[in-house]
């Protein structure tokens, strides 16, 4: 017995050493990547661009009575936190990252471990395809941007609902494990509501038991409820998004989109929202959605060519976007060939992942891989709408990347189980 003890202590040690060196090994990745990516100029973490290190000023010192509206909460929430413990942007970039890194590195480990896909050598290749991605390596390490974190919980959800916890799990647990996702998605970005009502959904639907349904659907309603009513009692109105959705929505739908997308940022638009005067953000947000209503109805052709671009950028395109956003420098340029070569590695993976989920689909087979190809056009269908709708750049692309190459994991192994069925030998 002690000799059969001995043997399994190298298996425990190296299930417990190659992820925490996967996960400092991506600590270290992103102190580079602050270094190479000039993400220094952060000053402090409440001067993180884009309305998050305002939102969270707005927390921390809580004057004026005002509230963050413009922003979902989960990142601003985080960032003042990290304020109020006295943190520079610095340590608060790599806390976070060892946060959330700790998901990703555990979505491959599962992966890695409980997948039969691919031999050892090609799951390396895959591995190191992953790791030195530069724009999702980029992305998946941003303090600024909501993909910095949607990156590695779509990972880990995606992760738990192919592959289910390793072990059984009381009910409440499960439902926990499965319910805390799809709303922290919710908090971090509005328009992620579509897929994490899908996720939640697909996980109420895997697990057993009507206490760990309520629960996941429960933290999902508590999530969405109570922002509205945390809305509610700041601003006087009920409203489960944000007051830049509106904005977002203009910014996808105006007559400067055929100049300007997908070539530059759409920021840069000189767009107007010709409002009344003394008027709150939610009646600004209220003008902004009716002025992309409007442009949508009075030029439809125009509307549906722009839907087509953000359709081909979510789907096909292979370049950097956008494309000439910044100065042109040879760093960039290096940068943006080699995201080039790397999309066309990935739109490759999307069209075999496209290619397995509809073979799965159209033939009899295992209700374990129908499933799991019914999650794949569900789940894409409710996170690309919004962007189709609104707009879409490479770092919204970039969530997809590591997901695709997991139903491709999962679904591989499986590809011949239809035949089988068919033929009657199995």
């Amino acid at each position: 017995m002690a000799q059969s003890a001995e043997r399994t202590r190298p298996g425990r040690w190296r299930a417990f050493a190659s992820p925490t060196l996967a996960w400092f090994g991506c600590i270290s990745v992103s102190a580079v990547v602050w270094l190479v990516a000039d993400r220094g100029r952060i000053p402090s973490i409440l001067d993180v661009e884009f309305g998050f290190g305002p939102a969270a000023r707005i927390l921390v010192e809580r004057s004026g009575g005002e509230w963050i509206q413009f922003r979902m909460p989960l990142i601003p929430v985080f960032l003042a936190i990290m304020a109020r413990c006295s943190l520079g942007a610095f340590a608060a970039y790599l806390f976070k990252n060892a946060i959330f890194f700790a998901l990703t590195v555990h979505a491959f480990r599962v992966v890695w471990l409980r997948s039969t896909w691919a031999p050892g050598s090609l799951r390396i290749a895959a591995l190191l395809w992953i790791c030195t991605f530069p724009h999702l390596v980029l992305y998946a390490t941003a303090l600024e941007y909501e993909e910095g974190y949607v990156i590695h919980m779509v990972n880990a959800a995606t992760v738990m609902l192919l592959f289910g916890p390793r072990q059984r799990v009381g009910p409440w647990r499960s439902g926990v494990q499965f319910g805390v996702l799809p709303a922290a998605l919710y908090l971090t970005k509005a328009s992620l509501l579509p897929l994490a009502i899908v996720l939640a959904a697909c996980g109420a639907l895997a697990v057993r038991g009507a206490r760990a349904r309520f629960a996941i659907l429960g933290l999902l309603a508590t999530a969405v409820l109570g922002w509205g009513l945390a809305t509610l009692s700041h601003t006087g109105e009920f409203h489960i998004g944000t007051s830049y959705d509106g904005i977002n929505l203009l910014k996808g739908n105006n007559a400067f989109v055929a100049e300007y997308y997908p070539e530059r940022s759409l920021d840069r638009a000189p767009l107007e929202v010709a409002c009344a005067e003394d008027t709150t953000e939610w009646d600004e947000d209220r003008c902004a959605r009716r002025l992309a209503l409007r442009y949508i109805m009075n030029h439809p052709l125009s509307s549906l060519r722009a839907f087509a671009a953000k359709a081909w950028v979510v789907f096909g395109e292979v370049r950097r976007v956008p494309f000439r956003d910044g100065p042109d420098t040879p760093k960039r340029r290096l940068l943006a060939t080699m995201t080039t070569a790397y999309m066309c590695v990935f739109r490759l993976l999307l069209v075999l992942a496209v290619l397995l989920t509809a073979r799965t689909l159209s033939r009899p087979g295992r209700a374990c891989t129908k499933a799991a190809a019914g999650l794949f056009w569900v789940a894409i269908a409710a996170y690309s709408a919004p962007l189709i709708v609104g707009f879409a750049y490479t770092r919204h692309v970039a969530v997809l990347i590591f997901p695709v190459l997991i139903f491709v994991a999962f679904l591989w192994p499986h590809r011949d189980d239809e035949r089988a069925t068919g033929d009657g030998r199995a």
